[in-house]
């Protein structure tokens, strides 16, 4: 009877500290499951919203960049998963307001595109709204997200903004509507799903396989090594920073690929403990899905401080934009099938009528 009430004060006790434990059984705790345990508290159903900026590209191939902020919304309950991002403010690419009134090195008038003597494609012959442009880009104002037992996916709307000659920024009337779709567990629409949660220092317990070593650092926390992956094609080894203080919070995160073991293939750190409820969530977070932090791809995200429950109504939004959509200039790429297929499904088609006989 002795022992039992032993073991019955010791549940107790962890149950009571939950993440204010000794740093003795810190070291002795399985750190997978306590990841798993907290991350469940997300899992059954939450949802956030922030602001994030990040550097769009302009042009890919030139690796010619702008500034965007957008603020976004998330849920997440089970596989049941939405996001919403609408921009906020963007400034133009640097390098598209120089040299304004610069000439061609070969005019020709008759092509859409010409190119300046610094190696900048501009436009020739082409009108926009009226206004003959000095440059184009895009920005994707509307963004959506959606995960459900029918599909994965994600839509944009993008707005075409064009520079004029004397330097002045024009929004172009028609905007182009752009939808990815797959299966409801492929990978491919996960990169801005991962970026939030992964940035939130949750759900790690996911793409981890087995711990390989735990160290205490900075007064409690956690150093782990996992071996792990960061998607089904990037199997590697994890470098966590855990606050077990903050409901096993993981503050910073490393991913090394197998294939490049000295490349950091992901970086993430956030800053601050904010708790909301149940809910342990940082201040901010900088996340780079692809490389380290500091590099281009970075994405900075500032958090409202308050975590509520599912929000079925950004829900159903996310699929409406994703699953359902039917705007007449939608363009579907549609990676549930191989290959994938490019189509326009609901634009009106030009009737053509039949060739009539004519008798003499």
């Amino acid at each position: 009877m002795r022992n039992l009430t032993i073991v019955i004060f010791l549940i107790i006790a962890l149950t009571t500290l939950g993440c204010s434990m000794s740093s003795d059984v810190e070291n002795e705790m399985d750190v997978l499951e306590q990841l798993k345990t907290f991350d469940s508290t997300f899992e059954s159903g939450f949802s956030i919203s922030g602001v994030q900026s990040k550097k769009d590209y302009a042009a890919y191939r030139q690796n010619i960049r702008f500034d965007a902020k957008r603020k976004w919304q998330f849920t997440l309950s089970g596989d049941r998963i939405g996001y919403e991002l609408v921009v906020e403010s963007y400034t133009p690419p640097p390098r598209y307001l120089k040299n304004l009134n610069e000439k061609p090195a070969q005019e020709s008038p008759d092509k859409e595109f010409i190119e300046l003597k610094n190696g900048i494609r501009v436009f020739g012959g082409l009108k926009v709204d009226g206004v003959v442009p000095k440059h184009i880009f895009t920005v994707k104002t509307r963004q959506w997200g959606y995960w459900g037992s029918d599909l994965s996916g994600m839509h944009d709307e993008t707005t075409h903004v064009v520079i004029s000659h004397d330097g002045k920024l024009t929004e172009a009337k028609k905007k182009s509507f752009n939808s990815l779709v797959f299966g409801p567990r492929d990978e491919g629409p996960n990169l801005i799903k991962d970026q939030f949660l992964l940035g939130l220092g949750r759900f790690y317990s996911k793409k981890i396989d087995q711990i390989l070593e735990v160290k205490k650092v900075d007064d409690e926390k956690l150093f782990v090594v996992a071996k792990g992956k960061k998607s089904e094609q990037f199997l590697g080894r994890w470098e966590l920073l855990i606050d077990p203080n903050a409901a096993w919070m993981v503050q910073g995160a490393k991913f090394f690929w197998v294939r490049r073991p000295d490349r950091v293939m992901f970086e993430m750190k956030n800053s601050g403990v904010v708790w909301s409820g149940s809910h342990c969530i940082p201040s901010k977070t900088s996340v780079n899905y692809s490389g380290a932090l500091g590099e281009e791809d970075t994405v900075e995200i500032v958090l409202d401080p308050k975590v509520e429950g599912f929000n079925d109504e950004l829900y159903e939004s996310a699929k409406r934009a994703v699953a359902l959509n039917k705007t007449p200039a939608l363009t579907l790429f549609d990676h549930r099938v191989s290959p994938p297929v490019v189509s326009e499904p609901f634009r009106t088609k030009p009737v053509v009528e039949e060739a009539k006989e004519i008798n003499p």
